[in-house]
């Protein structure tokens, strides 16, 4: 039976980071105030000194500026909701690309499991375990099992858990660090972040369509079997472990090439100041 114990871990995150907005919000919009504000006296000790810049130079550049710190608190204020609808967004698109409405983790382990303990059975029924050579190879083997499925369901989760950390806090309190010329690239690599985390939900879900259909669809035959014999059974094992590296490696790989570690969100409050 599916007791859905890595489903609960999931949900568990994803009920945390309704308590991570509302911890990490005030710290982001205090680191904001006060980059902000050392940024701003920064840039017009300079002007100022300036002998070339007139007072019309000096309005229009307080205006650049403060119309670029506004954007920034409206962003910060409003990134929880804006970056999960990024990412829902893509990751709507790949469920519906590959049939699927959710990922779910602990559908993969009860597949290893339950696998497992029909082979178990039945080479137990079939005296298998009268051979100590048959006896290593059928605990080795089903635990090799167990852990292929919990590989596969470890990557789903390392993904899903990523996407609730950088929506509910991760990159909104990078977004303080937009506010200063010496920090901004932090900010700029959070935003990145939301974009390459959406996109890897994408390949995920595409990858996961057919390697689960796939997976499963052997795992079922071989549980039709009331004995799985031992090249069977290795050869299956082979097989589930490299649809286990595709499913770890793939998605990133994939995000890699679409969307390079160079792309940046422009997010640079240098404005204006040349």
């Amino acid at each position: 039976m599916d007791l859905g114990l890595l489903n609960t871990v999931l949900d568990a995150f994803d009920t945390a980071t309704g308590t991570w907005v509302a911890t990490l919000q005030p710290l982001a919009l205090g680191l904001f105030a006060a980059l902000g504000t050392m940024e701003f006296i920064w840039t017009f000790v300079r002007a100022a000194i300036s002998a070339r810049v007139s007072a019309a130079d000096l309005f229009e550049l307080g205006f650049r500026k403060l119309l670029y710190l506004a954007f920034l608190n409206w962003l910060i204020l409003k990134s929880p909701a804006a970056f999960g609808l990024i990412i829902s967004t893509f990751q709507k698109a790949g469920g519906q690309a590959a049939g699927i409405t959710a990922l779910r983790p602990s559908a993969y382990l009860n597949t290893g499991v339950s696998l497992s303990m029909h082979l178990w059975s039945g080479w137990n029924a079939a005296g298998f375990f009268f051979d100590p050579f048959g006896r290593e190879l059928a605990v080795y083997g089903t635990l090799a099992c167990i852990v292929i499925f919990g590989l596969m369901a470890t990557s789903l989760m390392v993904t899903l858990i990523e996407s609730y950390i950088i929506i509910s806090g991760g990159a909104q309190l990078l977004l303080g660090f937009a506010a200063s010329r010496w920090t901004f690239p932090l900010a700029e690599g959070g935003v990145t972040a939301v974009f390459r985390i959406a996109v890897k939900l994408l390949v995920t879900y595409l990858v996961t369509g057919v390697i689960a259909g796939l997976t499963f669809q052997w795992a079922a035959t071989l549980q039709t079997n009331s004995f799985v014999d031992i090249f069977q059974f290795l050869t299956f094992l082979g097989t589930a472990f490299t649809a286990a590296i595709l499913q770890w490696t793939l998605p990133s790989r994939l995000t890699n090439y679409l969307v390079p570690p160079s792309f940046h969100i422009r997010l640079s409050p240098v404005v204006g100041d040349n």
